[in-house]
């Protein structure tokens, strides 16, 4: 069973928080997807916009850097892919697709756009429009690389450091360069990292024999690029894109789905549909309870929503007319009951997502703001009431009329 919840703008995140790693995220606008399929780690993402998706496949991968995904964008993360420092960058509602196994070093990034427009001065036709990007099971991108808008890269190939890609990259093939050229074929790469071995290992590793990592061109298996844009070109939500990826990429394990060489033949190609995994519309759902999904906040924006800070603020209001004072303690008492009941509720979705937990006020960049406030008459005041009712009972209310005063007094003298 899968479970999900939606906001207020109906953005929607699918998938146990509870087992994502270091997850930020940021919805702008409504509408947009966050599907988890298994666990995940430094997942850090916006959504700009409307109608886009963010599929992120885990099962163990992490993915260090950022995705930027603008309105009705699309952003696929297979199976074990990782990252070191990759931005994903999906503009001008194109995709962005990644198979399983993926590896990228850092510094490197991926856009599906050009970020200024390019015309033809004799016709004023635009020259260079967005196109999206597909990359392969198991492919390795060095420190550095660039994928430009309308890269295809198959499985099982290797693009080089500082290497700036487009066009078609096929499989078991190195790429290097800028612009990158082919290199060599007939090669496949492992994730075994030799920097600290001595002789011995060196020795054991002159040769690997195995077969997991060539790739071979399979017409029937095949996922051309070309038909995936289509179909996705036809949609126009986050959630019709959801379940065609699902059905389609996600479901497919087949090894040369993405396997692509120069003398390949697709003209023939349709897409391939596993049918014996569940699809997408015959999921379990659960809806969990309509949770509000805190938004990171600074340290000052903290102060100011402590309940100290609030009570003193309804104080001053409230003290400038009779009516205000008469209806004080009316709205002193709704405050406190509405700030208990947020209180619970981030308490409940920590449970959820222990990462959602804010971080010690010290470590915000704002922090010095944030002690200005803690100095503020508001929340002096407020601090001063919760004192006072907790030891209501000591005589504490009549204490807080004489404790005004001073706090008063020392606030304007702060002031001067």
């Amino acid at each position: 069973m899968i479970t999900f919840q939606k906001d207020e703008k109906n953005n929607i995140i699918y998938g146990d928080l509870s087992k994502q790693k270091n997850l930020k995220f940021e919805f702008k606008g409504r509408d947009n997807i966050l599907f988890f399929a298994a666990e995940s780690a430094n997942v850090n993402a916006t959504f700009y916009g409307d109608n886009t998706l963010l599929f992120i496949s885990g099962n163990g991968g992490w993915l260090y850097g950022s995705f930027v995904l603008n309105s009705h964008g699309l952003c696929y993360i297979g199976k074990n892919s990782t990252s070191n420092g990759v931005d994903f960058r999906v503009h001008e509602g194109k995709n962005i697709i990644l198979g399983d196994d993926v590896m990228y070093s850092w510094g490197i990034w991926l856009s599906t756009c050009d970020y200024h427009l390019i015309f033809n001065s004799k016709t004023y036709a635009r020259n260079n429009f967005s196109k999206s990007i597909y990359i392969g099971d198991h492919v390795w991108c060095g420190q550095e690389s660039a994928i430009l808008k309308g890269c295809v890269v198959a499985s099982g190939s290797i693009l080089g450091a500082k290497s700036v890609n487009s066009g078609k990259k096929f499989s078991n093939s190195i790429y290097a360069g800028n612009p990158s050229q082919f290199i060599k074929n007939e090669i496949f790469w492992s994730r075994l990292d030799p920097c600290a071995w001595g002789k011995v290992q060196t020795k054991q590793h002159i040769t690997m024999q195995t077969e997991d990592f060539k790739f071979t061109f399979e017409k029937e298996k095949f996922l051309n690029p070309a038909l995936i844009e289509k179909e996705l070109e036809s949609m126009d939500t986050a959630l019709q894109k959801l379940e065609f990826v699902y059905d389609y990429i996600y479901n497919n394990t087949e090894k040369n789905r993405f396997a692509l060489f120069e003398e390949s033949d697709i003209s023939e190609c349709k897409l391939y549909k596993d049918e014996s995994k569940i699809a997408f519309k015959d999921l379990e759902f659960k809806e969990l309870q309509k949770l509000e999904i805190f938004k990171p906040k600074g340290a000052k924006e903290r102060i100011q929503n402590t309940l100290s800070y609030k009570l003193g603020l309804a104080m001053i209001q409230n003290s400038k007319n009779a009516r205000g004072i008469i209806s004080l303690p009316f709205t002193l008492l709704k405050i406190q009951s509405k700030h208990k009941k947020t209180q619970k509720l981030y308490q409940e979705q920590i449970k959820i997502n222990p990462n959602l937990k804010l971080p010690p006020l010290q470590t915000c960049e704002d922090y010095h703001e944030a002690i200005k406030a803690k100095e503020h008459l508001s929340y002096k005041l407020g601090e001063a009431l919760i004192k006072a009712s907790k030891a209501w009972y000591k005589g504490g209310y009549v204490k807080f009329f004489f404790e005004l005063r001073r706090i008063k007094n020392g606030y304007k003298n702060t002031c001067k």
